[in-house]
């Protein structure tokens, strides 16, 4: 039922969508809708934790900014008592389809706006401090100027607030391990001389489009220069970058031609106790995430 509705429609989503965006937005029920927010959370681990994606929001105006087809918007409407929520998206397609996810659940239309952004700006047409709460998950890994959302997000924030971002974590597994090691296998050819540009030719990693891998201390750097502190929480992880770490961390970490930056990395992987992987104490998937705050 679902997956029809994802094939009629894919090819009308603007690029670059993955097919797991199509997936949790054709939902023709409430409870279906329920059941996609349910197994995107199992496909991602620790995301909805790092974000805070579905808790203490009682009572807040909150942006989801670069919302897509509205998962994240819907999730924060039905496990929190925000009270408003603002999604911000550039693509028509997108927020067509966050209006039809929204709609299965019209109790929350009263609590719920969707905001089309202007073409190459990233500002809106809102008040100085007017969100307690922002959440980017993931429109800052494809944006071309970062610096600008940034400092859009410190006007928009609210004294106290927060603001909760994720972009493609450099320091990951998925990188490390799958980029570096698992497809030049596959491929029957030698490890990456340039992991960035390993990352940007495997599509799978991140859906298409161009993309740019962070340092957490970078992207700190960055935000500090937008009037923004706080700090890196660690990357959050999909199913198949799990999946990896099981199947192949030991043979990648005893590999003679593995690049050296990867396989220091892999050394000081720590697991915990379900098995998801850590470096440095944070864990390592490609979804990175940092807490905000204006400085």
């Amino acid at each position: 039922m679902i997956t029809d509705q994802a094939r009629q429609r894919e090819r009308g989503v603007d690029a670059p969508w993955s097919r797991d965006t199509v997936l949790e937005a054709t939902v023709s029920s409430a409870v279906e809708s329920r059941l996609a927010l349910a197994l995107r959370d199992r496909r991602y681990p620790r995301m909805c934790r790092m974000l805070e994606l579905w808790d203490g929001h009682d009572d807040e105006i909150v942006l989801d900014y670069g919302c897509g087809s509205g998962a994240d918007i819907t999730g924060l409407l039905l496990h929190s008592k925000v009270r408003l929520a603002i999604g911000a998206e550039a693509g028509d397609a997108a927020l067509r389809l966050a209006r039809e996810r929204l709609a299965v659940h019209p109790s929350l239309g009263e609590r719920a706006l969707l905001w089309e952004l202007a073409p190459g700006s990233p500002g809106l047409p809102i008040r100085e401090g007017a969100f307690h709460f922002i959440l980017a998950n993931g429109a800052l890994a494809r944006t071309n100027d970062p610096l600008a959302v940034l400092r859009e997000f410190r006007r928009l924030l609210a004294p106290g607030g927060r603001a909760n971002v994720m972009v493609y974590n450099r320091e990951s597994v998925w990188l490390h391990l799958r980029v570096a090691y698992e497809r030049p296998l596959a491929d029957d050819r030698p490890p990456p001389r340039c992991l960035e540009a390993a990352f940007a030719e495997d599509g799978r990693s991140h859906g298409g489009g161009d993309v740019r891998l962070w340092r957490p201390k970078d992207f700190l750097g960055l935000a500090r220069k937008a009037g923004l502190v706080g700090e890196f929480v660690g990357g959050y992880f999909s199913r198949p970058e799990v999946a990896c770490v099981k199947r192949s961390l030991s043979d990648a970490a005893d590999c003679p031609v593995l690049p050296r930056e990867s396989r220091r990395f892999l050394e000081r992987l720590t697991l915990d106790s379900k098995g998801l992987p850590l470096h440095d104490g944070r864990y390592a998937g490609l979804g990175g995430v940092f807490r905000l705050r204006r400085s």
